[in-house]
């Protein structure tokens, strides 16, 4: 349990601290939705959720954003992962381009309800976040076969192995 909890807080920091550093340069990748959609899935809703709130905590907190506008992103982002555990039956890692190209639209989208601005700009950010969506197809099913090779030398939970436990799942 105290392995789950140090695991999730490391990645969970890195990602955000890899976001703020691409941010700086004017560019934008999820990269903490993409790692609350894995941990969703191998770990349980509950400690995504939790990742979520701490996670939009210091992404908000260090843009000065008053309102914490990743939230909503990142509640989508759990949600997809919870219908992608639960509604698609392919196990194929190739299908994970699907929510790898969709999770950079939530993104965008949780920040249009705390900043009107943002809606404005969609024309000038548009390349942006067509290309973070496509790299994000690219992405999460690399980040699932990275990190499902962590947590099988770890001992922790599979995100390929999801399926097999959800009826233990509360």
């Amino acid at each position: 349990m105290i392995v789950k909890f140090f695991y999730i807080a490391f990645f969970l920091i890195l990602s955000v601290l890899l976001e703020l550093f691409l941010q700086s340069f004017g560019l934008s990748f999820p990269f903490a939705a993409f790692l609350l959609f894995y941990c969703a899935t191998a770990f349980g809703w509950q400690e995504a959720v939790l990742g979520a709130v701490f996670g939009c905590c210091g992404l908000d907190l260090a843009v000065g954003h008053p309102f914490p506008s990743a939230l909503p992103g990142f509640l989508l982002s759990i949600l997809l992962s919870r219908f992608w555990l639960y509604k698609v039956e392919s196990d194929s890692i190739f299908l994970h381009f699907i929510p790898g190209c969709i999770i950079p639209f939530f993104m965008w989208g949780g920040n249009i309800l705390f900043h009107w601005s943002s809606f404005y700009e969609l024309p000038s950010r548009l390349a942006l976040l067509l290309g973070s969506s496509v790299c994000g197809m690219v992405f999460l099913p690399f980040l699932i076969l990275v990190l499902d090779t962590l947590n099988e030398a770890m001992g922790l939970n599979l995100y390929s192995n999801a399926k097999l436990f959800l009826d233990h799942e509360a």
